[in-house]
Formats: C-alpha cells, sequence, structure tokens
C-alpha cells in the first residue's frame, strides 16, 4: 500500500458531503460521513460513470446520483 496525496485537508467536505480529487491519475471520490470520518473511493458510477462525488452521504454510505445505488464508503461494495 502506497501513500498518494489527493486533496489537502483543508479542502475536506463538511461531514455528510463528498468532492472529488485525483491521485495517480485517477479520478478519487473523497467522502466524509457524520461522524467526520474520511474515506476515498473510485469516482465513477457504473454503468454511466457519473462522479460518486456528486451522490448523497447517508449512514456509511454514498448514493449513485443519477441512479440511487448506495455504495458502502468502508468497502465499495453495493449495499
Amino acid at each position: 500500500l502506497q501513500y498518494m496525496p489527493c486533496i489537502s485537508t483543508d479542502d475536506l467536505p463538511a461531514p455528510g458531503s463528498a468532492t472529488s480529487g485525483v491521485a495517480g491519475g485517477l479520478a478519487i471520490c473523497i467522502a466524509v460521513d457524520e461522524k467526520g470520518s474520511v474515506f476515498a473511493l473510485g469516482d465513477k458510477c457504473p454503468p454511466v460513470n457519473q462522479p460518486l462525488s456528486f451522490g448523497k452521504v447517508v449512514g456509511g454510505t454514498i448514493a449513485d446520483p443519477v441512479l440511487g445505488t448506495q455504495f458502502d464508503l468502508k468497502t465499495g461494495e453495493v449495499v
């Protein structure tokens, strides 16, 4: 596992929201849950490749902004 900078801590979104950044040439979704924990996931939602960072962060998940599919912030799996 290698550390790759993406955004500065000053640019972290407010709890319950997300933003995007780039690390190693990849689009990354940076989400902060209601408790203030920070998560990083790929910033593309299948099947239309909409940015996940446009989604809503609620209850440990982030929702695809187009289709509403919920992704677990810890694992990235569909819930």
